[in-house]
């Protein structure tokens, strides 16, 4: 009862010192392919202003190599569509998963090099981000976790982080290879500007295994 109502107060905490609330959604597949571990087809659609205004949609392409046992490479490409402008966005990543008894934790890092193009004017921006998580087998189906990512400026210094999140979550298989996961996600950008934003994000996502 008392991890309830501490998740209560955090939430409430959180969107009082928002500057906005988004929506996100997204559905993906995911199947074994020749040659690699697997591949991913994700669709998704974000929402802003207090989640009624659309924001953007995008489709992304993932492709996993898995290492071994506790190493997983992974290649993902993204076209999001907004109502101004398109973004194109190619990432390397790998991550680390080790695991004790019902615990999960997980580190991953990408490098990504994202093209905007704006009323005929195009301009790149490279990004490093480093995520941690950690998630734990309540039961078969169920698994609540935690993750907190870091945004870094390819051009600005490693410890100049210009963004952040913070994830709080279920995520639960509600059919075999079906799983669907609920998150709320506090949200800082622009931190290395005078006046950073703050958002709160509810996030869902369902997912298909093949």
């Amino acid at each position: 009862m008392k991890n309830r109502y501490s998740l209560l107060i955090f939430l409430i905490a959180t969107l009082r010192a928002t500057d906005d609330i988004e929506s996100w959604s997204s559905a993906s597949l995911e199947f074994k392919a020749p040659y690699i571990s697997k591949f991913k087809i994700e669709q998704s659609i974000r929402f802003e202003n207090q989640a009624r205004d659309f924001k953007q949609t995008f489709t992304e392409l993932s492709f996993y190599y898995k290492v071994n046992d506790f190493i997983t490479l992974n290649i993902p490409y993204r076209y999001a569509i907004f109502e101004d402008k398109i973004k194109k966005r190619l990432g390397l990543g790998s991550a680390f998963r080790y695991k004790i008894k019902n615990f999960s934790f997980r580190q991953r890092f990408k490098f990504q090099d994202t093209k905007e193009e704006k009323e005929k004017k195009t301009e790149i921006e490279q990004t490093i981000r480093n995520k941690f998580s950690v998630n734990y087998k309540l039961s078969k189906k169920t698994r609540p976790f935690i993750s907190y990512e870091v945004f870094n400026n390819y051009k600005e210094k490693i410890e100049a982080c210009n963004e952040d999140r913070f994830s709080i979550g279920l995520s639960l298989d509600i059919f075999k290879k079906k799983t669907l996961k609920i998150s709320y996600v506090y949200k800082r950008e622009d931190l290395l500007k005078k006046h950073a934003e703050y958002f709160g994000v509810f996030a869902l996502d369902f997912g298909i295994q093949i």
